[in-house]
């Protein structure tokens, strides 16, 4: 992801699936501390800087991560985060034959679930339902998130690629 061209314009591939934006856009309205769980499954382990990108992500969506917390095997992560406001986020990454990101948020008085298999967007508690679209890129400058992919890949992958 990261090259040489300074002011490359990126995305974050979990920024601009499909439905995820409503996810984020109901995360930020909630304004709630809460616990996420997120698995992103990819079809090769070559893919694995998409778990770089995943993370920060949710860092620039909850704020300052204060502990980071990793076990990995050969093909599977579990990376467990606290960040400053007290939200907890478990975190799964794991390569096999199914591309898939799956992400549950419980706050105080709220459900969300966002499955790409099942193509329906996310659910919220209470009834309504958000589907699957296709969304403007959100994109950022290279240089502002260089340093930071490069933190999330030591703390994940024990490098400095």
């Amino acid at each position: 992801m990261i090259n040489k061209y300074p002011h490359e314009r990126l995305y974050l591939q979990l920024e601009n699936l499909a439905g995820f934006s409503a996810l984020k856009r109901r995360l930020l309205e909630a304004r709630t501390v809460g616990i996420l769980r997120y698995q992103r499954k990819v079809a090769s382990e070559t893919q694995r800087y998409l778990f770089v990108e995943d993370c920060l992500v949710f860092e620039r969506l909850f704020g300052e991560v204060v502990a980071v917390d990793v076990a990995r095997r050969a093909t599977y992560w579990i990376v467990l985060l606290r960040f400053a406001d007290r939200t907890i986020a478990h975190l799964e990454f794991c390569a096999g034959d199914v591309e898939a990101v799956n992400v549950e948020w419980n706050g105080v008085h709220q459900l969300l679930v966002f499955d790409s298999e099942l193509q329906q967007g996310f659910k919220v508690s209470g009834g309504e339902n958000y589907a699957l679209r296709v969304v403007p890129k959100v994109f950022c400058e290279r240089e502002a998130i260089e340093a930071d992919f490069r933190r999330w890949q030591g703390y994940l992958f024990g490098e400095d690629e």
